[in-house]
């Protein structure tokens, strides 16, 4: 699979400093009686304009939306998803990994992931979402539930699983790197490899 797929993806990306600082990035949310958050479209904007079009002209890369992925884990899933919605003329693949996907809705009554899924429809993009924790029985642990929401709200609009949307929950998996990297390959696997 390495030999199939690696040489054909670019990676970027910056780590924070802070979760402070990630969280600025993200639809706004209340932490500790304050606002954290609210810039992940100023975020995104950065990224489809003048990152991914730094990249192309660097690297040997295929520049179609058909060829461009962005993954995250987290509140980086999270961010990763709503890219489809903000630059569909730029990712054709998004993916989330345990994603935050209530994060808007934490206290402040914005809109969430599935809120801005539902309003755009269907759109032509191939999405992996997955999960780990205890599923129905603890359904807050890893994002499950928000993850099966989504899940669900996707196939209602005529995402069809295999085609344009892959769902992996890996029951009791944690919310941490070691457990993304080993799903990584399935993510992979469904945008490149056919």
């Amino acid at each position: 699979m390495r030999r199939a797929i690696l040489p054909r993806c670019a990676a970027a990306g910056q780590l924070p400093k802070s979760r402070e600082s990630f969280s600025g990035r993200i639809s706004p949310a209340c932490r500790a009686a304050r606002i954290a958050g609210g810039r992940a479209r100023d975020y995104l904007d950065f990224v489809a304009r003048d990152l991914r079009p730094r990249i192309d002209a660097l690297y040997p890369t295929r520049a179609g939306r058909e060829d461009t992925a962005i993954l995250g884990s987290s509140l980086g899933g999270l961010v990763a998803l709503y890219a489809g919605y903000a630059h569909p003329q730029v990712f054709g693949k998004v993916g989330g990994m345990s994603s935050t996907l209530d994060w808007g809705g934490f206290c402040l009554g914005n809109p969430r992931l599935v809120d801005i899924a539902r309003a755009a429809g269907k759109l032509d993009l191939r999405i992996y979402i997955d999960s780990g924790g205890a599923g129905p029985s603890r359904p807050g642990q890893d994002n499950w539930g928000a993850t099966e929401e989504l899940k669900r709200l996707l196939e209602s609009q005529g995402y069809a699983h295999g085609v344009d949307l892959f769902h992996w929950w890996a029951p009791g998996a944690p919310h941490n790197e070691s457990a993304w990297r080993a799903r990584l390959e399935l993510a992979l696997r469904f945008w490149f490899h056919r």
